[in-house]
């Protein structure tokens, strides 16, 4: 088992990217026509921020981490189980438990040599 442990450093970021995302906007296009479009996501994030809790834009992040994380490792053949152990402010410690390894995969993948992998395999249950 392997603890991670996180510090949320951009809020602020965070905030009004989620806001720009559920209206729509892009907050980096440059296009004129809309201008109007990302003033207004950057005011509502702006009010956003002013109501949303650091403590709870690091539980999005967190969530959001336990959810996506193993399917993204599955795809690279490690399988894990994830989950929160703690969450307060900006802090997060995640617990990430390995259950299962595909060293040809890995191999496979460039990750390792296919010598060790074939080794390491012999030991996998």
């Amino acid at each position: 088992e392997i603890y991670v442990n996180i510090f949320v450093k951009n809020k602020k970021g965070i905030v009004k990217q989620q806001v720009a995302d559920r209206l729509g906007t892009d907050l980096d296009s440059h296009s004129h026509h809309h201008k109007l479009e990302r003033g207004f996501a950057r005011l509502a994030g702006k009010i956003a921020n002013d109501t949303v809790s650091e403590e709870q834009v690091s539980r999005l992040v967190s969530e959001g981490i336990v959810a996506e994380l193993p399917g993204e490792m599955k795809q690279k053949g490690i399988e894990v189980e994830v989950s929160e152990r703690f969450c307060r402010e900006n802090y997060i410690v995640l617990s990430v438990r390995v259950t299962r390894v595909d060293f040809e995969r890995l191999a496979a993948d460039g990750a390792m040599p296919k010598s060790l992998a074939s080794w390491l395999q012999c030991f996998s249950f």
